[in-house]
């Protein structure tokens, strides 16, 4: 389906129904995960170059295989890789998060055009998702926060997709394009956080019209477009 008959659906309906992704989509969590696995490494005497691994990362590595590419050894990497999986949604890494530039406007223009809009993230701690929402102030901006298990959360998020019958997901990575797929809805990235452009472009099928800067931009498209 093409970028225009996205946006021409999306302006046909009188209450138009958006899904959004949370990590990399509304917050960046570049600085949370990256002092994470520095603070990680250092504690047993390790260095690793922040940049670099969050450059792996947007490029599509797990954890432990961006750990891996810095020189520490598979059993270092994967036990290290663990015990980041482990805190990386502790309420102390939590707060470094903060929501994009841009994002809290995109919000408020759905708002203002009366467009039911629906959080589905991949969380493994729901309550502290939750508190995390009223920390950064955007509860309010959402008609329902749905919370799927990690493991499999592609297909799980397909199952929300279609139980809340959205007229479009905008998220940023690979797993949220299967999700979109799976469910048979419009799919935006956004290439801002979690997967690069180059990332996205090669291990999808989107149109470089399907994919944003940011969710700023992804809005606006949407809503400046006629039908």
């Amino acid at each position: 389906m093409s970028l225009a008959n996205i946006l021409n659906i999306l302006l046909a309906f009188q209450m138009r129904i958006m899904a959004l992704d949370f990590d990399g989509t509304i917050v960046d969590c570049r600085k949370r995960q990256t002092l994470l696995a520095a603070s990680l490494c250092k504690a047993v005497s390790l260095q690793i170059d922040n940049d670099r691994f969050w450059v792996e990362k947007r490029r599509g590595a797990s954890t432990e295989l961006a750990l891996r590419q810095q020189g520490l050894d598979k059993i270092a990497a994967q036990k290290l890789a663990k015990l980041w999986i482990e805190q990386c949604e502790n309420d102390v890494w939590l707060r470094i998060d903060r929501v994009f530039d841009g994002a809290k406007t995109a919000l408020q223009c759905l708002r203002e055009v009366n467009c039911e809009v629906h959080l589905i993230t991949a969380r493994a701690r729901a309550d502290a998702l939750h508190r995390q929402l009223c920390w950064l102030s955007i509860r309010d901006f959402f008609q329902a926060v749905h919370v799927v298990p990690p493991q499999g959360a592609n297909i799980h998020k397909a199952e929300v997709l279609r139980q809340i019958r959205s007229d479009v997901y905008v998220g940023d990575t690979e797993s949220d394009f299967v999700a979109s797929r799976v469910a048979g809805v419009p799919f935006l990235a956004v290439c801002c956080g979690q997967r690069s452009l180059p990332f996205l472009r090669k291990n999808t099928s989107l149109d470089i019209k399907a994919i944003k800067k940011n969710l700023l931009t992804a809005v606006k498209g949407i809503l400046d477009e006629k039908p």
